[in-house]
This record gives structure tokens, C-alpha cells and sequence, in this order.
């Protein structure tokens, strides 16, 4: 079982420069082994480049980051192979016209997971969440919410340490951000895993939960751990 009180992801002096300017500056974090944490910021503030930098998806980093021990930004492949990305920009994100059934398919196929696998591993949480997903609907006709929670659950069909979730509290009230919260908690406790999700909105954020608070690359400050 992982120790949560072992940080999974260390930064220091992370940063990243564009040809467009910095995206962001001179980060300093650390992030448990187990539950979910909240990436938040306004529109601009490198949300989503920082989620694909703990996934060891981002080029151009400078600083020292590390995940599970990996050197994240001289070994990033090795840092791909034990994360996942439910949802990220326009890069990974569920096709709206697919059903259920295809999802999961299809998301076993990427992952290289057997389909049986795949088929029991998705129904198990669904039982754990107190959830069930008609495997005929279209991925469009799915509440907000649950499409949410439907790319996480995908996410995980290939065991990872950290799964990656950007704009969690899109078209989401704050009611069912707090819902969505408490399922994330509920996957990690059930898998042992971390989730690191992005959010502009704050309200609904537990108090315990960890998080890391950007600003734009103009007005950077520390975050909170």
C-alpha cells in the first residue's frame, strides 16, 4: 500500500518559458502518495502545464521535479508509465459521440488492458461509487457530473500512481463539485492512488485537501503544499 506520508510528487524551482513568455515560475510543492489534490488558478495561470509536467507530458521544464522517485524531467517515460490522464485540455477528453461500452473499449486498447479486465475493473468502482453507467448512452447525453467521474474511472482501468484531471468543475454546480470530490476521494482510498485535478473554482474544495494555488506568470507567488 502506498504511505501517504511519502510525497509522490516534489518540485523545486519548477518553471517553464515559452517563446510566448513564462507560463509559470519558480514552483515549490509537494504532494502526498494517496488522495486527491487540487491544482487551482485563474485562466492562464498553467494549470493544465503543470498537470502534464507531473505526468511527465511537458517539454521545456526547468527546476527539479520529481514523481515516485522519477526524475520527471530527464526521465518523463518513465514517469508516463505510472501515471494516467482522465481529462487535459483538448489533448485527452472523452469523445462525446461514443457510448459507454466503446469508452471503456477503446480506453482498454490505449492502455493495453484485456477487455474482461477492463469490463470488471470499470464495474467494480461503479459498485463502490454507488454509480452505474448505461453502457448504451452516448457520452453526450451524460450529466456533466458524470462524465466527470466517467474519464477518471477510465483513467484508471491501468493501475497508476497519479491520474490527471484538468478542469474538474467544468460545467459543474458547486453541489455536485463537492459530490465529484467525494468520489475522487473514494477512488483513491479504493485504489490506493493520488489524483491531481484542476480548478478555477474554489468554493467547494474540502479544507483538508491539498493544493497547489497559481497565479498568472505576472504576479507569481508561493503556493500552499
Amino acid at each position: 500500500m502506498t504511505d501517504e506520508r511519502e510525497p509522490l510528487v516534489v518540485a523545486d524551482g519548477l518553471s517553464l518559458r515559452t517563446k510566448q513568455g513564462p507560463v509559470f515560475a519558480d514552483l515549490h510543492f509537494t504532494w502526498p502518495g494517496l488522495g486527491p489534490v487540487a491544482v487551482t488558478g485563474p485562466a492562464g495561470s498553467g494549470r493544465s502545464s503543470v498537470l502534464l509536467a507531473v505526468g511527465g507530458r511537458m517539454r521545456g521544464l526547468t527546476g527539479r521535479l520529481s514523481v515516485a522517485g522519477i526524475d520527471a524531467i530527464r526521465r518523463p517515460a518513465e514517469v508516463r508509465a505510472i501515471t494516467s490522464v482522465a481529462r487535459i485540455a483538448d489533448l485527452v477528453r472523452l469523445e462525446s459521440r461514443l457510448r459507454v461500452a466503446e469508452c471503456i473499449t477503446e480506453r482498454a486498447l490505449i492502455d493495453a488492458v484485456a477487455p474482461q479486465r477492463a469490463e470488471v475493473g470499470f464495474g467494480r468502482l461503479e459498485s463502490t461509487l454507488g454509480v452505474a453507467f448505461p453502457r448504451q448512452a452516448l457520452v453526450d447525453d451524460l450529466p456533466a457530473l458524470e462524465q466527470t467521474v466517467l474519464a477518471v474511472v477510465l483513467a484508471t482501468l491501468r493501475p497508476a500512481r497519479l491520474v490527471l484531471l484538468d478542469d474538474a468543475d467544468a460545467r459543474i454546480d458547486l453541489a455536485d463539485q463537492q459530490r465529484l470530490f467525494e468520489a475522487l476521494r473514494t477512488i483513491c482510498a479504493t485504489l490506493d492512488t493520488a489524483i491531481a485535478f484542476g480548478t478555477t473554482e474554489t468554493a467547494a474544495l474540502p479544507a483538508d485537501l491539498a493544493r497547489l494555488d497559481l497565479t498568472r506568470p505576472d504576479s507569481v507567488t508561493a503556493p500552499k503544499d
